[in-house]
């Protein structure tokens, strides 16, 4: 421990994008994958993350999103920071933390780039309001990934918009016509669709 101390001084007093990435990653392992961490020293810990990270090397921030990711009690606000991060270090956050409510999935699939929208679009559940926001606003590769998740649920507005988006492009629509849960939405949506048109024409 004594020898953990000394290497902590050191990298402490190291303000290089180096030295605050390797106190990261020590001090990462000493709290969050050497348990048991008390709350307060946990607590303690995060502050200190919430100094450190803004400075630290991208690779750095890559490896403490990808422990993060897989983690409870990863506070929201360190989560979001991630999560808003470039996409190589966003990924792990956006992908697998339990941590981002739909709120927050919502707000990054909103603010952040198509590469953030993949990444959301390919956790194990996508509730039907992140759909909805990442059909409106994600691209082609968005809708294809959405389409071929089976936990991703889709509203009556998602459908819409999936179906209007998807006309003229076979592949997409060869997705989504592969699950069974959007069938049935398709096909009502191309109902009420035909059946606008035919009132137009009266």
């Amino acid at each position: 421990m004594r020898h953990k101390n000394k290497t902590f001084d050191s990298l402490a007093r190291d303000v290089s994008a180096e030295g605050r990435g390797r106190l990261l990653v020590d001090l990462t392992e000493l709290v969050l994958t050497d348990p048991p961490a008390t709350d307060g020293e946990r607590a303690i810990f995060f502050d200190i993350v919430r100094v450190i990270l803004p400075a630290a090397a991208d690779k750095y921030r890559r490896l403490f999103s990808e422990t993060a990711a897989d983690r409870d009690g990863v506070p929201r606000d360190l989560l979001m920071t991630l999560g808003s991060d470039v996409i190589e270090i966003a990924a792990p956050v956006l992908t697998r933390s339990r941590g981002l409510a739909d709120p927050d999935l919502v707000l990054l699939a909103t603010d952040q780039t198509d590469g953030h929208r993949l990444a959301i679009a390919a956790r194990t559940i996508v509730a039907g309001c992140v759909t909805e926001v990442l059909v409106r606003n994600g691209s082609r590769d968005v809708l294809r990934r959405l389409g071929s998740n089976s936990g991703a649920v889709f509203t009556a507005t998602a459908v819409a918009d999936v179906r209007r988006r998807a006309e003229g492009d076979d592949d997409l629509f060869a997705v989504l016509a592969d699950r069974a849960d959007l069938a049935d939405l398709l096909a009502g949506s191309m109902r009420e669709t035909l059946s606008q048109i035919g009132r137009a024409h009266v």
